[in-house]
């Protein structure tokens, strides 16, 4: 069984940090944590699930307990990923931020391969760097915006 859509991406402000929501029945399926610092956004982590359990709609409890494991589904491919990082640069662009950045793990590349190239077809600059241990990072995510609210 595969999800056909999202149905909303939301967003949080607290001060400085920004949360990003992809909800598919009311349930988070996808997420983006960002950081604000001055004018630049830090994507922090940009997630979407791969082994989401959903529960059967009547007698879910006794149906585990019976031992019939929940239905699994993965949300990765649908473009929900894009849909949260679209919402991050507009919602970054109206409230004039000059900058995107975020980095990229060696643990991320290994789960997702192709993820340096989806940035870059989002129009982000991608930087390859050496390792750096304290985030573990091999590359950066750079995009400039407008940096004009509107």
């Amino acid at each position: 069984m595969r999800p056909k859509i999202i149905q909303e991406v939301t967003i949080e402000f607290e001060k400085a940090e920004w949360l990003f929501e992809a909800k598919w029945c009311q349930r988070r399926v996808g997420a983006a944590a960002c950081i604000l610092e001055g004018t630049i956004l830090k994507i922090g982590d940009l997630k979407v699930k791969d082994d989401f359990f959903l529960p059967w709609p009547f007698a879910h409890n006794i149906l585990i307990l019976l031992g019939v494991p929940c239905r699994r589904l993965n949300f990765r491919g649908l473009g929900i990923g894009t849909a949260l990082l679209n919402r991050i640069i507009s919602e970054a662009d109206q409230s004039g931020i000059s900058l995107l950045w975020g980095s990229v793990t060696a643990s991320d590349i290994a789960k997702t391969p192709y993820l340096l190239d989806w940035y870059q077809r989002m129009g982000f600059e991608v930087a390859h760097e050496s390792k750096d241990p304290v985030i573990k990072a091999v590359a950066t995510i750079s995009m400039k915006l407008s940096a004009e609210a509107s």
